[in-house]
């Protein structure tokens, strides 16, 4: 009996190790391809500021205004495009180290919603912005800066995956004790395939092949939405678009409070 035991354990541990070798190996697969993407990514946005630069150079004396205002403006979205890339990885890096405390404290989700479609409408002419949020409660337990980071990421991929012309919608209710936030977009979608893996870091779906992105904002957005005590989910279909939906509890459970509780402790001891 002992030696069947044994035997049983040791086909568990070569069960196991074999299965963390394979998640280890597609990680690292992971980590090349994004290496290799964001490598293309930064490449793309300089070469816009190198050439841009160049031909205001080359034309200073000569430019008409309008044309000096355009290339001024390619510049800049160069450079937002790469200040975004940055700040994506950055985020992830201080996630994984600890450094993003979850501060809950009495909120107004309303506002923070209405603030982030405000601010995503301004930075885009080529998209309508639904902000349909009347229903959710007026006041929950959150932490109100991680949800604007939620709301954000989530308004700004539906933009980006959306067409020209497209609109997109950003709807809130309650259902009991929970807010339910859905931003809903006309875009690409994706295929079914890829649906399981979406929201694993540096994974992006085919159907986002020659659009800007790390990979990283949706992996983000689950760890803050479950830092909540919350969830997310996806529906989408391709070439139909996608809609995520984001579920909070109004007051965090005990476990993400205590939680909370003692990053502020250790934050506390670290200044003391």
């Amino acid at each position: 009996i002992g030696e069947i035991n044994a035997t049983e354990t040791g086909i568990q541990a070569a069960e196991a190790l074999r299965t963390a070798l394979e998640r280890e190996r597609e990680l690292n697969q992971l980590q090349r391809e994004f290496v290799s993407m964001t490598s293309h990514e930064f490449r793309t946005p300089l070469a816009i500021i190198d050439a841009s630069t160049q031909r205001l150079m080359r034309r200073r004396a000569t430019l008409a205004e309008g044309d000096f205002i355009n290339l001024g403006t390619e510049i800049r979205a160069a450079v937002a495009r790469m200040v975004g890339l940055i700040d994506a990885i950055l985020s992830a890096s201080r996630l994984d180290s600890g450094e993003i405390r979850f501060a809950p404290q009495e909120c107004d989700l309303k506002r923070i919603l209405t603030e982030v479609c405000h601010r995503q409408q301004a930075l885009t002419r080529n998209h309508t912005i639904v902000c349909d949020i009347d229903a959710l409660p007026d006041r929950l337990i959150a932490d109100g800066t991680l949800l604007d980071q939620v709301a954000t990421n989530l308004l700004a991929n539906a933009v980006k995956y959306s067409p020209k012309g497209g609109t997109v919608h950003v709807r809130g209710w309650q259902e009991g004790q929970r807010a339910l936030v859905a931003v809903s977009d006309q875009g690409v979608g994706i295929p079914a395939e890829d649906l399981p893996r979406l929201f694993q870091r540096f994974f992006r779906a085919r159907t986002s092949t020659g659009i800007a992105g790390t990979g990283i904002g949706l992996h983000f957005v689950k760890r803050l939405v479950e830092m909540h005590g919350g969830s997310i989910t996806l529906h989408s279909v391709e070439g139909a678009g996608s809609t995520f939906t984001v579920e909070l509890p109004l007051q965090p459970p005990p476990a993400a409070a205590a939680a909370a509780a003692r990053q502020a402790a250790t934050a506390d001891e670290g200044w003391s």
